[in-house]
């Protein structure tokens, strides 16, 4: 708004206000005018940083924590992925609170619950990441590390997927909720209603509601995470719990995790010598994986021809000589109450004779 108001502009605009002094370069008056524009440019510079915490998108960090609570929206600060490990060992060996485990890339799990060895020379036991972050959600067998020693125990895995791992929210994403709940007729248990009270809950992204889903007076909610996976038994616990608190009087309401639909892509190319199969599958990888995301509960198929055309916004690629989705050439229905996934990108490359 005052991109106008620079040192130079406003200088020259005093300067010509002045008419019965010298004002040459130089002069008494032409050095305080210097002085007093140089501290306007800063004013308007701040005014227009002022400007934009006055709205809600354009607001960020403390300033939008401030908006939020006005609506009784907080920050979610994130969640710790949670999960079971078996570890192995000697018969009566002790696991204590605070025991760590780990995964070859250096992910720290911390034992919760004392446990100790039987006679099968196992003990499973609950274990919590050490962080909160959705990098701490692993799948089965990746959590096979004793990064310092625990007397008498020998192994450790995780038989099952470790889930409920989240980032703090974003600026972006809770200007999102914010702008949501001052957009939508959200009242008297309408299916935003439902929406919103899905979307408070730590570890959860998005929320879609399926009015009288199992008759009248009936509601099924299936929330997300911010990654647009599906959440982990814990976040739909969440959810259920808060919305019971919410929900009108007579609602029988049922929390689901969607399906997830992996979507596994295989390519073989025509490259040219400035790239390689490795480099482009790496950005294609990228773009897959946003597309995917963006089109969660809002398209309800997977575009075969959109995820073919990505590889020539890849520079060096020259042709796509063959292309799958799921071992086939159609696009991929989602279903009501799935999502779609990006999964594995497999890609060959041949550079063009």
């Amino acid at each position: 708004m005052y991109e106008d108001k620079t040192y130079e502009n406003i200088k020259e605009g005093i300067l010509r206000k002045i008419t019965l002094t010298d004002k040459r370069e130089g002069s008494f008056a032409n050095d305080m005018v210097s002085a007093v524009a140089y501290e306007m440019e800063g004013a308007y510079n701040r005014f227009d940083k002022q400007l934009g915490i006055m709205f809600v998108e354009d607001s960020a960090k403390d300033y939008i924590d401030r908006r939020g609570a006005e609506y009784g929206i907080i920050r979610k600060e994130g969640t710790y992925a949670n999960g079971q490990c078996t570890f192995v060992g000697n018969k009566g060996a002790k696991l204590s609170v605070g025991d760590l485990c780990g995964t070859f890339s250096g992910l720290l799990f911390s034992v919760t619950q004392e446990g100790t060895i039987g006679e099968s020379g196992t003990v499973i036991v609950p274990v919590s990441a050490v962080e909160i972050g959705d990098k701490y959600n692993v799948l089965a067998e990746e959590i096979n590390t004793l990064p310092a020693s625990i007397n008498g125990i020998t192994a450790v895995n995780n038989a099952e997927k470790v889930l409920g791992g989240t980032e703090r929210e974003t600026d972006e994403a809770l200007a999102e909720r914010i702008i949501a709940r001052m957009q939508t007729p959200a009242t008297s248990g309408n299916a935003y209603h439902y929406r919103i009270w899905a979307m408070d809950v730590e570890g959860v992204g998005d929320a879609k509601v399926f009015p009288l889903d199992n008759g009248a007076g009936t509601v099924t909610v299936m929330p997300i995470t911010a990654e647009k996976r599906s959440p982990g038994e814990g976040i739909i616990a969440g959810v259920s719990s808060y919305i019971e608190q919410m929900r009108p009087i007579g609602a029988t309401v049922t929390v689901v995790a969607p399906a997830e639909v992996m979507v596994n892509v295989a390519a073989s190319l025509s490259i040219s010598t400035a790239t390689t199969a490795a480099k482009v599958k790496e950005v294609y990888e990228i773009l897959l994986e946003e597309y995917i995301k963006n089109s969660v509960f809002r398209l309800s198929v997977v575009d075969y021809y959109k995820c073919l055309s990505m590889f020539y916004e890849i520079n060096g690629v020259l042709a796509v000589q063959t292309f799958t989705i799921n071992g086939g050439t159609t696009s991929i229905p989602i279903g009501a109450k799935e999502i779609q996934v990006a999964g594995v990108v497999n890609v060959e490359g041949a550079v063009a004779p």
